[in-house]
């Protein structure tokens, strides 16, 4: 058995959500040699190597040398007039897949995004489905997954929902607030990135990364307002309303692929990620009330 203390693994996307909470959870498990790459400035652990770069280029492969696995968590969730969903979700990789080449890394692990089908018509999960094909093109060994909301302490959608209450006094519901998400707890979603490391059975596989529970957003938002135990009043906005401010405002609450997420309904199967890892999934009340990941 692989003993994963001697791991070596490279995080690209260092200062992202997700990326924190991950190398958090390898300093935990005492892993020994942890490259994180950044454009950003962050903290780094005692062991942990820290890269700073403003532009990928091939110099950074003579770092990642028979690296056992390159960690790939850089996305874009909002488009600017400097990059878009392509720049960042399909050519990014593309320059990724080939530094994992040069530097003869053995995988690839790579979080897509739920809803990114070959027939999707949104430009946020199109620029993943490309980035996914070249990855599964690319001959490298690689485990792909689809995550839904990732929700734990100062999660993005979190954030996003206690700024908007406290600016604005209310909770934002865009439009009915039927549409269902399916939030996973970011100490789930690392604990199974971690496995699939080591774990064959997650080989060049896509898997969605996806909580044990299916609810509307207008449950999740009561939930919400419960478990932070926050006074403000919900209100519903009309949809039209929402569209027309995220495309007049990059201050928006939410732009117009976080509604286009919402609305969308993506749901997915958390059995299979459950069974492959031996991880039981915590739930939405769980999530929401955690003060850290362990």
């Amino acid at each position: 058995m692989i003993d994963h203390r001697h791991l070596k693994i490279a995080v690209f996307g260092a200062n992202g959500y997700v990326a924190k909470n991950l190398r958090e959870l390898l300093h935990f498990k005492k892993i020994d040699s942890v490259s994180s790459i950044s454009r950003s400035d962050f903290k780094s652990y005692a062991k942990e190597n820290k890269i700073l770069i403003s532009n990928l280029d091939n110099s950074i492969s003579c770092n990642l040398r028979n690296y056992d696995v390159l960690i790939h968590l850089v996305g874009s969730g909002r488009q600017t007039i400097n990059s878009d969903h392509y720049d960042i979700n399909t050519d990014l990789t593309k320059q990724i897949i080939k530094i994992c080449k040069n530097s003869n890394i053995k995988k690839i692990i790579y979080i897509s995004g739920l809803g990114t089908a070959e027939n999707s018509t949104i430009c946020y999960f199109i620029s993943k489905y490309r980035a996914e094909r070249d990855i599964i093109n690319s001959g490298l060994n690689y485990t792909i997954f689809r995550p839904s909301y990732i929700i734990g302490k100062q999660d993005p959608l979190s954030t996003k929902i206690i700024n908007h209450a406290t600016l604005h006094n209310n909770f934002c519901i865009p439009g009915s607030g039927n549409y269902l998400i399916q939030p996973i707890f970011i100490g789930d979603a690392i604990e199974i990135i971690f496995d699939s490391i080591i774990n064959p059975l997650f080989n060049n596989g896509i898997f969605d990364l996806v909580g044990p529970e299916i609810l509307n957003f207008r449950e999740f938002i009561n939930i919400f307002k419960e478990t932070k135990k926050m006074k403000h009043r919900i209100q519903f906005t009309d949809l039209e309303y929402e569209y027309f401010n995220a495309l007049h405002s990059s201050t928006n609450t939410y732009c117009v692929d976080d509604l286009n997420i919402l609305i969308g309904s993506f749901i997915g199967n958390c059995e299979k990620i459950q069974k492959l890892s031996g991880i039981k999934l915590k739930n939405v009340n769980y999530s929401l009330a955690a003060d850290s990941i362990f």
